[in-house]
């Protein structure tokens, strides 16, 4: 993917409205960003208002992230109004009609729901993984029982009553 990655970034190096960039998650100073942004595998890639990130979840070839650059907008912002849709301006200002502390808040709600259903899926995941397992340990057994019957004599002498 690193081609890939530095083609976009050559393609982008000029551009007003589009920062393509890296950050190395070893590093000391790579290191606290990537945890604040929720990075945990590499590599990820991560798009939208620097404030509010979004996760790249498609093809990692330099078509398909090519592609992806070109449908990335300037985010709706109280400092970019021009670029909002009637919709997000109706929700900006209702926003902005709020206390700090009142957006802070509807901000945890949303980020507890998103917690919340992160947890319900890695619950479910180890639920059937641990279902997995154990159809793994029966199919194991029963195999193993099947052999222990005699299976290979069983295949021994038909072969021979040719």
């Amino acid at each position: 993917m690193k081609p890939a990655w530095e083609t976009l970034t050559q393609d982008y190096k000029d551009s007003d409205t589009l920062l393509v960039t890296e950050v190395d998650c070893t590093s000391d100073t790579g290191k606290g960003l990537c945890a604040e942004l929720g990075v945990q595998g590499y590599p990820t890639l991560k798009y939208g208002d620097v404030n509010a990130l979004s996760d790249y979840k498609g093809g990692r070839d330099l078509v398909s992230i090519q592609a992806h650059a070109k449908t990335i907008k300037m985010s709706c912002s109280p400092h970019r109004r021009d670029v909002c849709s009637t919709q997000e301006l109706e929700q900006l200002d209702e926003l902005l009609s709020k206390s700090k502390s009142e957006v802070s808040t509807l901000i945890s709600e949303q980020e507890a729901i998103v917690s919340a259903a992160e947890e319900e899926f890695k619950a479910s995941v180890a639920s059937l993984q641990e279902q997995y397992n154990q159809l793994v340990q029966t199919k194991d057994e029963k195999v193993a029982q099947v052999q222990k019957s005699g299976l290979q004599m069983m295949k021994i002498v038909l072969s021979s009553m040719d």
